[in-house]
């Protein structure tokens, strides 16, 4: 770490007063010091928290691709903590796409956990990012101290978007922060007994996030310019009766890179021990709108 990006020490807008750290530590580059200020004024309004699994499945990484390069031209920020699997991936996509990205460590910012991420954590700061903890800078990284993380990570956002989590997944703890702290929370769909996916039905059932079909689902937290994302990331949206349909069109989608014909969709939801009439519902207005290949007499045959 070069002594120009050493850190320094920021008080805390009276906005964060309910996560209780007056102050944290910020690493960022001096050019791009006056930027974080700016930043950090327009917080938690423009923060979207992204978290998940650090083994995350190939669909997950896919959604969350297809999630950010959406949100390429808003204004958010995407916060993270810097750790492998979804959290990597996020502060990458958003890079890609043009977004600013925090990076949110457990551990001092002497010290970069995991350290693999070191390349990205200096990417994030030559991008214009920043990094941030309330830990000392010596401090190194503790099992307690990522719980405590989490809250940092939920509410400094408006919204969290959990893409992947396990039954026993720190995400879940950012997602019950969020929830504690009066933000939004939102989850990737999955199928009921999913175990790489138990978190996110937790999660459902327990009604603490909200269905993330894809960006458009986020207008309802951003309103300004939600009509302006792309049709296609909330395909799903005409078909709330039947989730469970809707999830297994939009994972088919993501696994084969492309959208089904009615014959090949019908084929593996029966195999998955289903009855059509779920994903006949799920699949007509896809079909109308000429998003799905057949028709609707197809849809509607017996």
């Amino acid at each position: 770490m070069k002594a120009a990006d050493a850190p320094f020490q920021v008080q805390m807008p009276s906005c964060f007063a309910a996560l209780k750290a007056p102050s944290l530590w910020v690493r960022c580059l001096p050019e791009f010091r006056e930027s974080f200020y700016q930043t950090l004024g327009t917080l938690p309004d423009r923060g979207l928290a992204v978290v998940g699994t650090r083994r995350p499945q190939f669909r997950s990484l896919k959604f969350l691709q297809e999630l950010l390069q959406s949100l390429q031209n808003t204004d958010l920020v995407i916060l993270s903590g810097l750790a492998l699997g979804i959290d990597t991936h996020a502060h990458e996509w958003a890079i890609r796409s043009g977004l600013k990205t925090w990076g949110i460590l457990a551990n001092g910012l002497d010290h970069i956990y995991p350290r693999q991420n070191t390349p990205l954590a200096e990417q994030i700061l030559r991008s214009g990012g920043a990094l941030l903890s309330e830990s000392a800078p010596h401090q190194l990284a503790r099992p307690h101290l990522f719980l405590q993380r989490n809250r940092l990570i939920a509410g400094l956002s408006q919204a969290t978007c959990i893409l992947e989590a396990g039954q026993r997944s720190g995400a879940l703890n950012t997602a019950y922060w969020a929830r504690a702290l009066d933000r939004r929370c939102f989850v990737m769909p999955c199928f009921p007994g999913e175990v790489a996916y138990a978190g996110n039905q937790k999660l459902l059932d327990e009604q603490h996030a909200e269905m993330l079909w894809g960006a458009k689902s986020l207008g309802s937290v951003w309103l300004e310019w939600a009509s302006g994302l792309p049709m296609q990331a909330d395909l799903f949206a005409a078909s709330p009766d039947n989730q469970a349909a809707a999830a297994f069109l939009k994972t088919w989608m993501l696994e084969n890179d492309r959208v089904p014909s009615f014959a090949e969709a019908l084929e593996d939801w029966i195999t998955l021990g289903n009855t059509k009439d779920g994903l006949i519902r799920a699949t007509r207005e896809l079909i109308r709108l000429g998003l799905m290949a057949g028709s609707a007499t197809e849809s509607n045959h017996a």
